[in-house]
């Protein structure tokens, strides 16, 4: 079972932890990876890996 607080999931986003912290910020090496099509195909595989972890790896732990 994969943990919320793995490194395979959790640091995925660590260079762009501004995505996590806040939606509105971006920096400038975000409109760079952009223009040179490197940051929608990353975005694009984290978030794939996220959906996976919590639609198949994540245990619901049961109600109290």
């Amino acid at each position: 079972m994969l943990n919320i607080h793995d490194d395979t999931v959790v640091c995925q986003l660590s260079e762009r932890q501004h995505f996590v912290d806040n939606s509105d910020m971006y920096s400038l090496q975000d409109l760079i990876d952009l223009a040179n099509d490197v940051l929608l195909p990353e975005l694009t595989q984290i978030h794939a890996s996220f959906a996976l972890h919590i639609k198949t790896d994540c245990e619901v732990p049961p109600a109290i």
